[in-house]
């Protein structure tokens, strides 16, 4: 596998990880709709975690971007 298949295929891989730690993020915004209060408090806390995954999974998916990017200049 070249250099080139491998960051596409880490590519693919940060996608699906920021979406899925999306998607669990939007889940836990609608469990916040009909949330007691203490499981308002954790569901709040989830949120902000798999946002701040998305947000890690984002900045990594940017820096194998920019490699592809060299390779294929």
């Amino acid at each position: 596998m070249s250099e080139l298949e491998k960051l596409q295929s880490e590519e693919r891989r940060l996608r699906n990880e920021m979406e899925n730690s999306l998607q669990l993020a939007a889940y836990e915004e609608r469990r916040l709709v009909d949330a007691k209060e203490y499981d308002k408090e954790v569901s709040a806390k989830m949120k902000k975690s798999f946002y701040d995954d998305a947000s890690e999974f984002r900045k990594e998916l940017l820096k194998v971007q920019n490699e592809i990017e060299k390779l294929t200049k």
